[in-house]
């Protein structure tokens, strides 16, 4: 399914191209671009595919991953309304990493001669998506060399406050803005359901958290984030604090 809308009346003031672009350009883009909805579970795109664009989320939440030995998948990060998807591909042929869709999501496309050109006539977009670069590869690199120090408990805590950063809370009943399978959550944790699901009986327990079906409530964030205090694992505030006006 696709479409188009317009960049100069989007209402994503963290999109970098509304942010970043001048009215020519966004002009531009909008007359360029395609707007693309996927669906639970559909391929934005795989590892291996030729490189075609960049893709920028405007709703939904998306899952990037890594097929590492056995065809295993490893989940590299998540994303959400406003990310660029396919960055790290852009000076290769093929994507690197693969994307797809957590819940319906929708993704404005650019093709890589029109961004290219967007890039070399917009320094502060260029600017822009270094520093997201820059931010983004810095707060992998930080959460792997902590979660390779955490037990399996502070690994528990620290995998439900990414997606609360990454993901949000509903403000009525705290429970995490995504459902996830107890293997992805595991994969985030760096461990296997049955220690996950431990772990998560043992929070509710202790009144960290409660379990509403598939969702999860966050009912003492304070106490989650006193687990892993000591490792001053401060990677998630300022997911888009650019030195620009």
């Amino acid at each position: 399914m696709n479409g188009t809308f317009s960049c100069t009346e989007c209402t994503l003031k963290q999109c970098i191209v509304k942010r970043f672009c001048n009215a020519k350009w966004q002009a531009l883009l909008s007359e360029n671009k395609n707007h693309f909805v996927y669906q639970k579970g559909d391929y934005i795109f795989r590892e291996q595919d030729r490189i075609f664009g960049l893709y920028m989320v405007y709703s939904g939440k998306v899952k990037i991953v890594s097929t590492g030995e056995n065809h295993k998948e490893k989940i590299v990060s998540l994303a959400t309304t406003a990310y660029p998807l396919g960055h790290w591909g852009t000076s290769v042929q093929t994507y690197l990493v693969g994307a797809f869709a957590l819940d319906e999501t929708h993704v404005c496309f650019f093709d890589s001669d029109m961004i290219y050109e967007a890039f070399m006539n917009n320094p502060k977009l260029t600017f822009a998506m270094m520093m997201f670069y820059s931010q983004e590869l810095q707060k992998m690199e930080v959460r792997e060399r902590y979660l390779s120090q955490m037990n399996a408990c502070e690994k528990v805590a620290e995998m439900l406050l990414y997606l609360k950063e990454i993901f949000g809370t509903n403000p009525e009943d705290q429970c995490l803005n995504v459902i996830l399978s107890r293997q992805e959550m595991a994969d985030l944790a760096g461990g296997c359901p049955e220690q996950l699901m431990r772990e998560l009986t043992d929070f509710e327990n202790k009144q960290l958290i409660e379990k509403k079906g598939k969702q999860i409530a966050l009912t003492n964030i304070e106490g989650l984030t006193e687990m892993i205090a000591h490792h001053n694992l401060d990677i998630y505030s300022n997911l888009w604090k650019y030195p620009l006006n």
